[in-house]
């Protein structure tokens, strides 16, 4: 199928463009109709980056895992850079506490039929048994966190469900399994795993910076930066934004995913001067604080868990910023398709 596609389809639109074998599977899956419980968004950027193995595989062929990632997908539609992963994480995760739970019992093949009562404890097993635990200790203790908010959303899932097709027995098995949830699942996993992580940190060797190095680091950045007035190709574009992301990082202290994130249409619709509202609030800063408003810019972007963050820009960087969001130079770069601020080089959404 992959061979057709890329050499012989006498349909195909860009034939400078090759499809993957797990693509080529993925549409071929889409027009028999095997993902129709899935979201577009879910078909379109979730399921293409998902590995081709068995965990994929129930991953995407049960019913309650396919509905936790649409929830995810959902949850996070404004983070489209990092929805996909989140999502795709979740399912796998969600697949491989499956594949362990069939192990322990071959007569059950889908998530909600191990959403009952009587599988309580061999559900809690097999969430030890996924995260690499022991009875005194566990591998990936966050993972075992996380995998219990997902296996209460999933049977919130299965009550919505029962809720909708007015299963009564299905809502009930569900009801009593939250309840096993609620009243259980902390002394079971939670409380160890927080102490293997809170144990894990008592002797963590944390390495700081020195402040010289530092301070060389910045004054190289800040150099390169001034030798930096125009852009002429698309080497000097791609030098420009490594720059520009390094200052601002270093500068603010902010994630790396943040600076990444930022849009081409957010950065250019920023306000470029201080509303006449915000003047009274003057009094109430220091003399460091006046001086950063009267030389610098701020943009607010979007931080952990959709919190608004500040992003200080300093001087020296503003006139390569202008460059960077110029449509002709972004053009000439071959990234004006791209809705980012700071797009990969040559890539397009």
């Amino acid at each position: 199928m992959t061979k057709h596609q890329n050499y012989r389809c006498i349909g195909m639109i860009d034939k400078t463009t090759k499809v993957s074998k797990r693509c080529a599977e993925l549409q071929s899956d889409i027009l028999k109709g095997r993902y129709s419980d899935a979201s577009q968004l879910l078909k379109d950027e979730v399921y293409p980056r998902m590995l081709n193995d068995e965990v994929t595989q129930i991953a995407t062929s049960d019913p309650i895992i396919v509905e936790l990632g649409n929830s995810w997908i959902r949850k996070s539609r404004k983070n489209k850079l990092r929805r996909a992963n989140y999502a795709s994480t979740k399912m796998r995760t969600a697949a491989r506490l499956l594949k362990t739970l069939r192990r322990f019992d071959s007569t059950h093949v889908n998530m909600t039929d191990f959403l009952v009562p009587a599988k309580f404890e061999m559900v809690v097993s097999a969430t030890v048994k996924t995260c690499g635990g022991t009875e005194d200790s566990f591998s990936h203790p966050c993972t075992a966190i996380k995998l219990g908010h997902d296996i209460q959303r999933m049977t919130d899932i299965k009550e919505t469900k029962a809720l909708m097709d007015g299963n009564k027995q299905q809502q009930v098995n569900a009801e009593n399994f939250n309840k096993l949830m609620k009243k259980n699942w902390h002394e079971h996993i939670t409380s160890l795993a927080n102490a293997v992580i809170t144990e894990r940190n008592f002797n963590k060797l944390v390495l700081l910076p020195k402040p010289d190095d530092l301070k060389k680091l910045s004054d190289h950045i800040q150099g390169e930066i001034g030798k930096m007035d125009v852009i002429k190709d698309k080497s000097d574009f791609r030098r420009a934004v490594e720059l520009v992301e390094a200052r601002l990082l270093t500068y603010n202290k902010r994630r790396s995913g943040e600076l990444e994130a930022i849009s081409l249409q957010h950065y250019t619709n920023r306000p470029e001067e201080e509303e006449d509202h915000l003047e009274e609030f003057r009094a109430d800063l220091t003399d460091l604080e006046k001086q950063l408003v009267r030389s610098h810019e701020v943009l607010t972007v979007r931080g952990k868990r959709g919190r608004p963050v500040p992003v200080l820009i300093p001087p020296d960087v503003c006139h390569l910023l202008k460059l960077i969001s110029d449509e002709d130079v972004r053009r000439m770069a071959d990234v004006q398709g791209s809705p980012y601020l700071f797009p990969n080089y040559g890539s397009q959404p």
